[in-house]
């Protein structure tokens, strides 16, 4: 049965069924033989790499993109409610959002949920911020990892321009700065000096726990 519920919950968000998600969500709450957590971090995962395969192969389009990526939050959001208090526990936290000239979300919010199933704190500042409110937003949340995102290679410069503007304010040295997105590298991250990169959500929880612990 708990099987059954997890499948039936990444083929709900693959196949564009919101409605359907969510009740499986709410039953996944509601079931002693399933943990909430189990489905955050294999169900929605899953889901994302399945919808990410099929935009790849062009059998998915930007829309379907965007719409999987609104569900897993909604989804999410109603999982968190099955979470115990050890998986609530929260002890850094990870500011996170868009360059400046991209409005992409889909790969940003897996993110959010990936790091907060794996324990962060997460405040998403949305899309096409600019490198400055990045700075503001850290320094007013007590970020310790910034996360920078972006999925057109015409605003990685935005992404350097989040480095640069930390360094520039004198406080460079007070967080650790986390790229990804689709055109960036480990080389371009290195480039720009960011402290990690990740190419995909999981990976993203790998660096940032590192990240904490250098």
């Amino acid at each position: 049965m708990s099987k059954e519920l997890l499948n039936e919950l990444q083929n709900a968000i693959v196949n564009d069924n919101e409605s359907g998600a969510l009740e499986i969500a709410e039953k996944i709450v509601d079931s002693p033989e399933v943990e909430a957590l189990e489905a955050l971090q294999t169900s929605l995962p899953r889901a994302s790499e399945i919808v990410g395969e099929k935009f790849e192969t062009g059998e998915f389009f930007l829309p379907q993109l965007v719409i999987a990526g609104e569900t897993m939050v909604k989804v999410s959001e109603v999982l968190e409610k099955g979470l115990d208090e050890g998986d609530r526990e929260l002890k850094y936290k990870v500011l996170i959002g868009t360059v400046e000239g991209d409005v992409h979300t889909i790969g940003k919010n897996i993110v959010k949920i990936m790091l907060k199933t794996a324990g962060f704190e997460v405040v998403d500042i949305g899309e096409d911020i600019k490198a400055d409110v990045f700075v503001d937003k850290a320094e007013e949340l007590g970020a310790d990892i910034v996360g920078a995102s972006c999925l057109m290679t015409t605003t990685l410069s935005y992404q350097r321009q989040v480095v640069e503007r930390f360094t520039e304010r004198g406080l460079r040295d007070k967080y650790k700065i986390l790229v990804g997105g689709g055109p960036v590298t480990q080389e371009w991250a290195d480039k720009i000096g960011a402290d990690g990169f990740a190419e995909d959500a999981a990976e993203a929880v790998t660096v940032a726990k590192k990240l904490i612990s250098s």
